[in-house]
C-alpha cells in the first residue's frame, strides 16, 4: 500500500494501453512515444560523437607518426 492507503496497480503493458479508451491512455501513449524518439535521439548523439572521436584519435596518430619520423 501507498501513503494513502491505496494499493498500488502494476503499470499497464502497451498492448492494454493501446486498447484503454480513456484519456490516461492518450497520455501514457504520448509519453510512450516521446520516450522511444529520447532513446533513439540519444543513440544517433552516441554514434555522432564516437564518430567524431574516431577521426580526432586518427588524426592525432598521424600528427604523431610525423613528429616521430620528423616528417
Amino acid at each position: 500500500m501507498n501513503e494513502l492507503g491505496k494499493t498500488q496497480k502494476t503499470p499497464m503493458t502497451y498492448e492494454q494501453l493501446r486498447q484503454s479508451p480513456d484519456e490516461w491512455r492518450m497520455l501514457a501513449m504520448n509519453n510512450y512515444g516521446v520516450a522511444i524518439a529520447a532513446e533513439g535521439r540519444e543513440q544517433r548523439l552516441k554514434e555522432a560523437i564516437e564518430k567524431r572521436f574516431e577521426k580526432f584519435q586518427h588524426s592525432s596518430v598521424a600528427m604523431m607518426i610525423m613528429i616521430l619520423t620528423d616528417a
